[in-house]
């Protein structure tokens, strides 16, 4: 009798255009098998990446630390000077016009 019922509700599922509930039961359990096997296999997958970095020593990194440190002061001076020099013949330059165009 319990198989007569389930083969109604089966029966009803597919006349209402559903799946069954045991078709509709796999496909989610499928699902979840397959969503949870991409996520191991994608762990599994940056892990060995990542056992692959080579990490700098403290030495190299206070050095490298140091270099950019550097190189950052030379060109922040480097632009201070030219944005100076442009402010100086800007000013010189409006000056003169200034005086050119004054009667």
């Amino acid at each position: 009798m319990a198989d007569d019922e389930k083969k109604l509700d089966e029966g009803k599922a597919q006349a209402k255009g559903g799946k069954p509930a045991k078709a509709a039961k796999n496909a989610d359990e499928n699902l979840k098998d397959r969503a949870t096997k991409w996520f191991i296999a994608k762990r599994n997958e940056y892990w060995a990446e990542f056992k692959r970095i080579v990490w700098p020593t403290r030495e190299v990194l206070i050095k490298e630390t140091v270099t950019v440190i550097a190189i950052s002061l030379m060109f922040g001076i480097y632009i201070a000077i030219l944005d100076g020099a442009f402010g100086f013949l800007f000013t010189q330059f409006a000056r003169i016009t200034a005086t050119l165009f004054t009667s």
